[in-house]
């Protein structure tokens, strides 16, 4: 059970509170325990903190404002998610109203229109209206003030013209008793252009791990020619990349922009069949995706998800899946160089006609050493976009609008704060055979492991493979049958976490 809200800035100072029953604490009761226990993991984006054996509370941070949600531990069986998924939505409502970013300022100027939006979220301490649609239905996203104000001088201008006597007041129409209302769409929505918009988006995540194996060459092509003192073959090591672990996650995301209450029917391609986890939108019909994989539907106005769903690549019918990682593949080579202190990183993008260019590719290269002896990674090759060594055995290589079909390649040598002492024994002029030997064994050195982190987005198709083979209006009420919606479906491919250990 919901026992208040409590809003801070960045620096836990209270910016706005809200208590669902008289007898709640106040933020000035747990403000400085509650912000002792979110300093411990300012990372985390939500965070569950116990405060007693009675209340804990689930906060939700953003880089300006927490929201902090004080909850009662009930007797009964709880779902754990309901606090999370309230933040979320009374974060994304507050966003809609009062436009993104959220800033303290922005939430102070509009408390009164975020006190009539949390009343409408919460009633006796349980989640209540949550859909963005059906809160612009009730509360009015201009201020109380603002409507105060506005009422005044119209009463005034009346009074003037001697025209109060005809002021009419529009009929409020009640949705809690509206049986033809659809509890997630507005009640009356009219646009003058009509369309409708699908997203499907993937995010890759993959760990993948580099494993080295020796590969023998024959130097001599005389099979007759052998010797005590000089071998006939030479061994040279080759990397290859497998995976550790891989999955996708995906939404199917819609924009609803039509007049009236539509009912649409989305039919997807034969890989919707490796869906997994599936998570539906109350919108969709549960029984016609059963059985047939197809979303029958009445839209929410605007922006909403349908469905999201994961798929697992580490199942064994999976497991070799050349194309899990979408249109780009990576390989890597490291201990090379006369001193085995450079790496190759090569990006192999293939050629697909739905996909003209990687908008977006980014390499973070970590080198590891004891006591951060890794004082720079020294770029020796870059056929695209640029690298900077950030520090602390850091670089970063950005490539932007990377056409399709190419390959890319990163060289660099990395340097450790060592090195100039292994160079002034090389070149001292001591010729004490322990130094030389010293000096020799400072070449020699182990190569620094090292790991990279990938992220890259592109648009045009998705790694599943998933595609909207059709979307029809079936049947729309309050839309005149000469109006045909404008279509539109987009596919992104990203990442989530992509990572690639070398050790």
């Amino acid at each position: 059970m919901f026992q208040s809200i409590y809003i801070t800035d960045a620096n836990h100072a209270l910016t706005y509170e809200y208590l669902v029953f008289p007898n709640a604490p106040a933020f000035a009761d747990i403000g400085a325990h509650v912000a002792a226990k979110l300093r411990d993991s300012p990372e985390l984006l939500f965070h569950r903190l116990t405060l007693d054996r009675e209340h804990y509370v689930c906060a939700y941070s953003t880089p300006s404002i927490i929201v902090c949600l004080l909850c009662l531990n009930g007797t009964g069986a709880t779902n754990p998610l309901y606090p999370s998924v309230f933040l979320h939505k009374l974060v994304r409502a507050a966003e809609d109203y009062f436009g993104a970013p959220l800033a303290p300022t922005k939430l102070s100027v509009n408390s009164d229109t975020l006190t009539l939006l949390i009343n409408e979220m919460i009633v006796n301490g349980v989640p209540h209206t949550t859909e963005a649609n059906n809160l612009k239905d009730i509360v009015l996203q201009k201020s109380l003030l603002s409507n105060i104000i506005r009422a005044g001088n119209q009463l005034a201008s009346a009074a003037a013209n001697k025209t109060l006597a005809y002021i009419s007041t529009a009929p409020v129409k009640d949705l809690y008793h509206d049986s033809d209302a659809v509890p997630w769409r507005k009640t009356t929505v009219k646009y003058t252009n009509n369309e409708m918009f699908v997203d499907v988006v993937e995010c890759v995540s993959a760990v993948l791990r580099a494993t080295r194996k020796k590969n023998k060459i024959s130097l001599l092509s005389n099979s007759n020619f052998d010797s005590a003192f000089y071998s006939t073959s030479s061994f040279t090591t080759s990397t290859k990349l497998t995976p550790v672990t891989r999955t996708i996650t995906g939404n199917i995301d819609f924009t609803s922009h039509i007049s009236g209450v539509p009912q649409l029917n989305i039919l997807l391609n034969s890989a919707a069949v490796s869906m997994e986890a599936v998570l539906l939108h109350r919108c969709i019909n549960a029984a016609k995706w059963k059985t047939s994989r197809v979303l029958l539907f009445i839209p929410p106005d605007g922006l909403s998800t349908l469905l999201s769903y994961t798929i697992d690549l580490d199942k064994p019918e999976k497991k070799n899946q050349s194309n899990a990682l979408g249109l780009l593949d990576f390989d890597c080579e490291t201990a090379m160089g006369p001193h085995q202190d450079e790496f190759e990183f090569r990006i192999i993008s293939l050629t697909s006609s739905a996909v003209s260019k990687i908008e977006l590719i980014k390499v973070e290269v970590y080198a590891f050493e004891p006591q951060n002896a890794v004082s720079d990674i020294k770029s020796t090759r870059v056929t695209d976009g640029d690298f900077v060594y950030k520090g602390r055995g850091v670089g970063h290589w950005t490539i932007k609008n990377l056409q399709a079909g190419g390959q890319s390649v990163l060289r660099a040598a990395i340097r450790r704060s060592t090195d100039s002492i292994g160079s002034e024994l090389k070149t001292s002029s001591n010729e004490n055979l322990l130094e030389v030997q010293d000096a020799s064994k400072e070449l020699k050195r182990p190569f620094v492991h090292t790991h990279f982190q990938v992220s890259y987005i592109y648009k045009g198709l998705v790694p599943s493979g998933l595609r909207v083979d059709s979307l029809e209006l079936v049947s729309c009420k309050g839309l005149g049958e000469s109006v045909k919606p404008y279509k539109g479906v987009k596919y992104i491919t990203q990442t989530e976490e992509l990572t690639i250990r070398t050790k």
